[in-house]
């Protein structure tokens, strides 16, 4: 298998990874030392019976760790724009986890947004006469009772959710919100102008000369520095939920490491 005839699914790409090792070696080590300290801090957390809060807080840092470990392979493989939008995904989920670890009442928004979604996706499957007609009664009459449930459930009205950048901007994070969620919004995790240049080549008058498709280490340390951010942010909160100190120790003992680390790629990128 070579990446000729099998792109990212080949077996050669290990041959990348050790490279970039190389060449980011203090940034997959600080990578490293975060994910072995923090997976295990993960494996402490035992939600208190019946205490929705802890509950849902865990459930929201297991899923921020596993998405900052998915960018770790990602990008170390050279998939910078898959990569970025799983961290994008990380730093969405630590925005809602700092608003249930601030107001536990939040989790009636999280399922009013899971109600808002099943009742929209219900009708329009149901509606749309090319997928109704492909659908089984059994399937039709399921979708229905989602509709009328969530109907039961809300008779003076519809379900709203959320807004993301609302809630951000509620618990202080409007700057994770920008940089990254807003961000990766345009050079990745949507198929944009910003993300599509990431598989072309250009010359130096910016015409495009050929397509792209390669792992690729532009904007790599800067992946590895977002994800990291992401992560941390999340540990404040689940800190507060369970009350345990140890989570916020950890951001304060990798936050120097980080800030020096972005500040000498922050100097490299004006030179």
């Amino acid at each position: 298998m070579t990446f000729k005839t099998d792109g990212f699914l080949s077996g050669d790409l290990h041959i990348f990874i050790n490279q970039s090792h190389i060449d980011f070696k203090e940034w997959f080590e600080l990578v490293a030392d975060l994910n072995k300290t923090v997976f295990q801090a993960l494996t402490t957390l035992h939600p208190l019976k019946n205490n929705k809060q802890q509950l849902t807080a865990a459930l929201l840092f297991s899923r921020a760790v596993q998405s900052f470990q998915g960018a770790i392979l990602l990008t170390e493989r050279g998939m910078i724009s898959e990569a970025r939008t799983l961290v994008r995904n990380c730093a969405e989920t630590a925005i809602v986890l700092s608003a249930v670890g601030k107001d536990a009442s939040f989790i009636l928004k999280l399922v009013e947004s899971h109600q808002k979604h099943s009742s929209q996706v219900a009708k329009a499957l149901s509606s749309n006469p090319d997928a109704a007609k492909e659908l089984s009664i059994f399937t039709l009459a399921s979708l229905q009772r989602v509709i009328d449930d969530v109907d039961a459930h809300f008779p003076n009205g519809k379900p709203n959710g959320y807004i993301l950048k609302d809630v951000a901007k509620d618990v202080g994070l409007m700057g994770l919100y920008d940089t990254v969620f807003r961000g990766i919004s345009g050079d990745a995790a949507h198929p944009t102008i910003g993300a599509l240049t990431r598989h072309i080549y250009q010359d130096e008058a910016g015409k495009i000369s050929d397509l792209r498709f390669e792992p690729v280490q532009e904007d790599l340390p800067h992946t590895l520095s977002m994800s990291i951010s992401t992560l941390l942010h999340a540990l404040m909160p689940i800190s507060e939920v369970f009350k345990k100190p140890e989570f916020e120790r950890i951001v304060v003992d990798f936050l120097p490491r980080w800030k020096l680390l972005q500040v000498q790629y922050e100097a490299n990128q004006v030179k």
